[in-house]
């Protein structure tokens, strides 16, 4: 009977060693799982946050589209008094008022009325090619430039 209970001892003491490692086993798969869960909520709550980006992405989106058509808007309306007068010979080194004053030449023989003080500013755009002189721009003080070109036209 000793025997018997030395065997079953040694069978017992086996049985220890399978009992903790299944412990230790559900142990970490507790730790996995709350690993696995916190992982999920953190999809979820990067989800949500990616939604929300794409959204304010498309606002800013319509936001920068409505501004630039604005701003082309207002260049538009900044240019109205704008005059481009080609064919104004080019001297070299000529100065602002020489080139003001051969603007104010060609205007007056559209429209006598108008004086140096209808121009605000003068300037050539681009550079001389041989061919031909760069063109001068006027921005005039008239409420409308194209009114001096009518007037002409029914006289």
């Amino acid at each position: 009977m000793l025997e018997k209970l030395s065997s079953l001892d040694a069978k017992m003491s086996g049985l220890e060693t399978p009992t903790k490692q299944m412990c230790d086993l559900a142990s970490i798969l507790n730790t996995v799982s709350k690993d696995v869960e916190l992982l999920h909520k953190e999809i979820k709550r990067l989800r949500e946050e990616n939604c929300f980006l794409k959204e304010k992405n498309r606002s800013l989106e319509e936001q920068i589209s409505s501004l630039d058509s604005n701003f082309n808007d207002l260049e538009q309306y900044g240019r109205r008094q704008n005059l481009e007068i080609h064919g104004i010979h080019m001297n070299d080194d000529e100065s602002i008022a020489e080139v003001e004053s051969k603007v104010l030449t060609v205007l007056k023989k559209i429209d006598e009325n108008i004086s140096h003080q209808d121009i605000d500013v003068v300037h050539r755009l681009g550079k001389s090619k041989k061919t031909k002189p760069p063109t001068s721009l006027s921005d005039l003080s008239l409420e409308k430039p194209e009114t001096i070109f009518i007037k002409k036209g029914r006289n």
